[in-house]
């Protein structure tokens, strides 16, 4: 028997259907996968992102330049893949907390969020909330939209759920529209007007009165991808020589605000 040549990268190809074993899980588990788009240029700090994750729960990191890794996070236990084009990261948890899919695996997320808030770890918390952001809105909505009744969670709430494009976050936004904080009023305008809710824009209007300048670049940028319109605004003017423009914000709004109908491209 004459058996084929071996191609050149069979010996490649085989370790590396057997470097990625499959999880041994036990009955209740519940699981939630993600696939997300991986550039070359961010896989440095893809992994930077993995190892950070290890780290924070004392277990151990990926090697360097590695495409598998698999962790138990304690509470949690966590598989990265590396593949071609994209990444993929399961998160396992035991038991069956509401039912076998009451709530997913990725509540582990939540719980992240919540830390990188608390741990006041700006950068890892924008990491968390692209990755919320992205996930089914389904699990999304449901799950985050209790925490805009945190204070200390309303800001990056606000910013997962105008991500979503779902209807079904207005209503928790729109509750908390009016709660003093101007940085958390500002994110839920946002929102509601990333989701066509038009009740965000006359907040985003005031804020261009704003003293402080990350605060009227904000508001701007919103109100012009929600509208299209700048009304001759300048960021970087202050306040009192953007006069003109701010009375004809307020006065274009009090003129078409009761029948304006944001159009379709300004969500995020």
């Amino acid at each position: 028997m004459i058996l084929p040549s071996s191609h050149p990268r069979r010996v490649e190809l085989n370790d590396e259907v057997h470097a990625r074993p499959y999880q041994a899980l036990q009955a209740p588990q519940r699981a939630s996968y993600l696939a997300m788009l991986a550039q070359p240029a961010e896989r440095e700090r893809e992994y930077a992102h993995v190892a950070a994750l290890c780290s924070r729960y004392g277990c151990q990191p990926p090697p360097p330049g590695g495409s598998y890794h698999a962790a138990d996070c304690g509470g949690f236990r966590l598989r990265w893949e590396r593949h071609g084009e994209f990444s993929s990261y399961t998160v396992f948890e035991a038991g069956t907390r509401g039912g076998p899919v009451g709530q997913p695996g990725v509540d582990a997320l939540l719980r992240e969020l919540r830390a990188s808030v608390r741990n006041r770890d700006a950068a890892y918390q924008a990491r968390i909330e692209g990755v919320l952001g992205r996930l089914t809105p389904a699990y999304v909505v449901p799950s985050v939209a209790p925490l805009l009744d945190d204070a200390s969670l309303r800001v990056p709430a606000a910013r997962i759920l105008g991500r979503t494009g779902q209807a079904s976050a207005v209503p928790a936004l729109k509750k908390h529209l009016n709660d003093r904080g101007d940085d958390a009023q500002l994110a839920i305008a946002e929102a509601l007007v990333a989701l066509r809710c038009e009740e965000g824009v006359p907040v985003l209007i005031g804020a261009l009165e704003s003293d402080a300048i990350e605060v009227r670049v904000l508001a701007c940028d919103a109100l012009k991808r929600a509208t299209g319109l700048t009304h001759d605004y300048r960021i970087y003017a202050s306040p009192a020589e953007n006069g003109r423009a701010i009375e004809a914000w307020k006065a274009w709004w009090k003129e078409y605000g009761p029948t304006y109908r944001l159009p379709d491209g300004s969500r995020q």
